[in-house]
């Protein structure tokens, strides 16, 4: 596991969640990431034709960097709804 997402564990209590749970979470977080890089590409009017898949997975890990920070900023709870994951915190 990186080391990004080890201290965002320690930071929110990820290491907490069973491993399951955490597989979900990064699932989720792909496809969150995923989403937003469709949308910045639709944004910026360039077909999608014109980005090598080098360069989309490294938009794609760029965009799951920026949702891991802001589950270090926001905590996870609030990300945990945003994601529309039922994780039974409560």
């Amino acid at each position: 596991m990186s080391k990004l997402t080890d201290s965002l564990r320690v930071i929110r209590g990820l290491d907490k969640l069973p491993s399951e749970t955490l597989a979900r979470v990064n699932k989720e977080i792909r496809k969150s990431a995923i989403k937003r890089v469709q949308k910045d590409i639709i944004k910026n009017l360039k077909p999608v034709d014109d980005y090598t898949e080098e360069q989309i997975e490294t938009l794609t890990a760029d965009a799951e960097k920026e949702i891991r920070l802001d589950i270090a900023k926001g905590g996870f709870k609030a990300v945990s709804a945003m994601l529309g994951l039922s994780l039974f915190i409560g």
